[in-house]
């Protein structure tokens, strides 16, 4: 199976002028996303001054029953387990008819994958060390393509946190925020705790899941024609489509 990335766009016949084909993007970044950036960024470069503090902190308190639930919170914010679910909730929405569901998990597909995007060139560009490499937090080797040097930011967590961001933007519920917030917090304590990133990876990863959340949100409400999803190409693969209707 051969996975190719493709960005398509189509218009209809009948579209003549040349503003009907114009795709809206003000607005997909305000003053609020600025300043959260600021926050959390500020925030995660004063945590990294305690990362492996807080890293023998967690390796001192582990147990057999923490473990095992670690190990749930690891596949619920997996981003196969994102994208799986993402989609699931896209195809129950259109099976059903249901056009608010469908919309929920596109945009939840589309916010996983942009935040998956965004940590794989951040973990390159920084190429910083895991905690379980045996080198300290403050290991760095830029545009590194090896594993172990993919810790700064947590995939897990990022993914988790633009399912939230979705899911709490589009629910009816005032109470859901506290669940789906609740619940990738925990996928990224999990992380910490399996010794697979340092706390300022985590927080990073929390940023840019709420910022994908976010601009995939907006790009929507103001082009409500816009899709994103996965789409045969050729008779033996498969790929993912972008496009526009109008």
């Amino acid at each position: 199976m051969v996975l190719i990335l493709c960005g398509i766009f189509h218009a209809s016949p009948g579209c003549a002028e040349e503003q009907q084909n114009a795709v809206a993007l003000d607005g997909l970044w305000t003053r609020q996303e600025t300043l959260l950036s600021i926050g959390v960024v500020g925030a995660a470069g004063l945590a990294s001054l305690w990362d492996e503090d807080f890293r023998s902190e967690m390796r001192r308190n582990r147990s057999s029953s923490i473990d095992h639930l670690a190990d749930g919170f690891d596949l619920l914010g997996h981003p196969a387990t994102g994208l799986g679910a993402s989609a699931l909730l896209w195809g129950v929405g259109t099976w059903r008819d249901d056009p608010h569901l469908a919309q929920t998990g596109q945009l939840a597909f589309e916010a996983v994958f942009l935040s998956q995007a965004a940590t794989a060139v951040v973990k390159v560009g920084f190429g910083r060390h895991r905690p379980d490499a045996d080198e300290d937090a403050w290991s760095f080797r830029p545009l590194s393509f090896s594993d172990p040097r993919h810790s700064l930011s947590s995939a897990h967590t990022a993914n988790a946190f633009a399912l939230a961001g979705v899911l709490s933007s589009r629910s009816r519920k005032t109470w859901t925020p506290w669940l789906y917030y609740g619940l990738a917090g925990l996928v990224g304590a999990s992380r910490v705790y399996d010794d697979e990133h340092w706390l300022s990876d985590v927080m990073v990863g929390a940023l840019i899941g709420e910022l994908s959340a976010r601009i995939a949100v907006r790009f929507h409400e103001d082009n409500p024609g816009y899709f994103f999803g996965p789409t045969p190409i050729g008779q033996d693969g498969y790929g993912l489509r972008v496009g526009a209707r109008w």
